[in-house]
């Protein structure tokens, strides 16, 4: 497979300041070499580093004025209930970073001179920072950082919040025409006393230049080769302002660690003409000129590109399980031997597998199981656990499969299932369980029906089986609430709703609608003949079933709205009398009379009515 490419190291120019914010292209090596304080595997570091002036060393916690080197904060002894619990910001578990407990005054608490740096050129000064006091802490003073340059202040943190977060806090300078040597401060603006507390971590001063890109129109930055590709070019493509020139010095690295500078070749172009299988790395630094380009303190370093020539020939062993089929590229192999197979990689090279198989005749596997049958008709909880696996060739793994061969694992239905153990060699034993469907359990109710209020209905639904257990709902009346069958008397339109369950739990419900009808309740005469004689002597109240809860009131007046005779709050039967046509044991004449009537249901509604009634002797 053949093709060439060129691949661009793009850097892009852009306009500086006297200062500027932290570094927006590539960097080079740190000049702080103890910028991130080191690593070991003490907590604490024990003797003075003597990098904070006007600053005590303290190996425990330190009070005003006094610094630590440390690890992590909780390896001080005594550390304050408002600090965090933190280590220094790195990946290195035995990484170091700088405590400080801020002085009562403004003062230094970190300096550091920087010489053989190169004139014109731009660099870049930071380092990391992070509150030290616990969110939500009053009280306490947030520490406020500057930054100096020859001790001029460049540069000011501002107030740093507990936010219980590292931040990198920076600024980007250029060094003058006669400028090779400055003094880097970092000073303390905040008071001391509660707060102001602080840590600080990868302080760093590095040269910064234009953004060193590396790309091949969208591809990445790792590159696959086959090893009969043609040779690859490397091209840097530097472009600077008003047609500034960079000088140009290639790195080649077999581990993207140790680098190896190319000393014969500075142009802007390389050529990758080993095709060698294995990683090969390249990167470029470069400077303003051919001078600078020499000290590793005014060059910066661009993107890392990564080329990986594939090797054409993969040689594996396998081991497979006698009486299996191993399936390899177009063969179905059967027996131990050696075969190859031609293949195109993922990467589009063509690749030969050299393929040592071993078939291995099988060893017992021991499957032992406990399974759960589902707790009840046409219920999923059924399970099928694992107590033992062991034999065969070791690294046993198994599959539970249903009887449509999909995976099953909880939450079973009733039906077949395999267990199918495989060890390493692909030799496998299969178990085959059933979950045993529960009895169906049922109960039918019926259908819905109409009645009018105060009927009575009796309902003895059909069961599947005798139930310990049966429960009842309804509105109204029930004669027996626990009962397979019960007589009802519904107050109103509502659901009956049956509920059984079993000594297993299983359950069922089933229901009906009544809808309850309250019409044409009560009948009452509007004449009657009160001459014993035997026939309509009496007015009487008639209501349908036992609609009819009480008597509220019952009052009867003359013509003239007279009372002549009155019943209140009595419980009536059907066709109880409600007046004989005497009033006060004294015979009324013949006429029309007026009643006022209030009738209170089963179901607590009342019902009024005002009519007459015509005594006829």
């Amino acid at each position: 497979m053949k093709y060439g490419l060129t691949i661009l190291f793009l850097l892009i120019n852009t306009s500086i300041a006297l200062t500027q914010g932290i570094c927006s292209g590539n960097l080079g090596e740190n000049i702080f070499t103890d910028g991130d304080f080191g690593s070991g595997t003490a907590p604490v570091v024990i003797n003075n580093p003597n990098i904070a002036p006007g600053y005590d060393y303290s190996t425990q916690v330190p009070f005003d004025g006094s610094y630590t080197i440390c690890s992590s904060t909780s390896a001080l002894s005594g550390l304050y209930p408002s600090w965090l619990r933190i280590e220094d910001n790195s990946t290195d578990p035995n990484g170091y970073m700088m405590v400080v407990n801020a002085s009562y005054e403004p003062g230094n608490f970190y300096e550091e001179t920087v010489s053989n740096l190169c004139e014109n050129t731009l660099y870049e000064f930071s380092a990391d920072i992070i509150n030290l006091i616990r969110i939500g802490t009053s009280d306490h003073t947030d520490p406020n950082v500057t930054f100096l340059i020859d001790d001029v202040i460049v540069y000011e943190t501002g107030t740093i919040p507990k936010t219980e977060q590292w931040v990198k806090f920076g600024f980007s300078f250029i060094t003058n025409s006669v400028q090779s040597s400055i003094k880097l401060t970092l000073r303390n603006n905040a008071p001391g006393g509660a707060g102001n507390d602080l840590a600080l971590d990868n302080i760093s001063f590095r040269p910064c230049g234009p953004s060193s890109f590396i790309d091949l129109e969208g591809e990445s930055s790792n590159i696959f080769l086959c090893i009969d590709d043609d040779p690859l070019t490397v091209v840097a493509d530097i472009i600077g302002d008003n047609g500034a020139t960079f000088a140009i010095l290639w790195q080649f690295s077999s581990d993207s660690i140790n680098w190896e500078t190319i000393t014969d070749n500075t142009s802007s172009s390389i050529q990758h003409i080993d095709f060698n299988v294995g990683d090969y790395y390249y990167r470029y630094l470069s400077a303003g000129n051919e001078i600078n380009i020499q000290n590793e303190k005014c060059r910066i370093i661009s993107d890392i590109l990564k080329i990986t020539v594939l090797p054409d020939t993969y040689p594996i062993q396998d081991t497979t399980c006698i009486g299996e089929q191993y399936q390899f590229g177009t063969q179905t192999l059967l027996s131990t031997g050696f075969y190859s197979e031609n293949f195109e990689s993922s990467r589009g090279c063509d690749s030969t597998v050299l393929l040592d198989l071993t078939f291995i005749p099988e060893q017992p596997i021991i499957i032992d199981a406990q399974f759960f049958d589902p707790s009840c008709f046409e219920f999923s909880d059924g399970n099928i656990v694992i107590s033992q696996l062991s034999g065969g060739y070791g690294n046993l793994e198994f599959e539970i499969l249903d009887e449509f061969e999909e995976l099953a694992s909880s939450n079973l239905t009733a039906g077949n299932y395999t267990i199918i153990a495989r060890d390493k060699f692909n030799c496998k034993e299969s178990l085959t369980i059933t979950l045993n469907q529960p009895e169906e359990i049922f109960i039918e109710i019926g259908n819905d029906t109409t009645l009018r209020l105060g009927q009575d209905i009796i309902i003895s639904p059909e069961y599947s089986h005798l139930f310990p257990n049966i429960n009842w709902t309804i509105n109204g009346e029930i004669d027996c609430d626990d009962c397979a069958s019960a007589n009802l008397l519904p107050f109103s339109s509502s659901y009956v709703i049956i509920s059984v369950l079993d000594n297993n739990n299983c359950t069922d419900t089933d229901s009906i609608f009544l809808t309850v009808i309250e019409e044409n309740l009560v009948h009452l005469p509007n004449i009657f003949s009160p001459n014993e004689d035997g026939i309509n002597d009496f007015m009487t109240i008639n209501y349908f079933g036992r609609s009819v809860s009480m008597l509220e009131q019952f009052s009867i007046y003359d013509r003239w709205g007279g009372l002549v005779h009155s019943l209140k709050d009595i419980t009536i039967e059907n066709g109880a009398i409600l007046w004989d046509g005497y009033s006060d044991n004294k015979i009324l004449p013949n006429g029309v009379y007026f009643y006022h009537l209030n009738l209170i249901y089963i179901n607590g509604t009342n019902e009024q009515l005002i009519k007459s009634i015509t005594v006829l002797r």
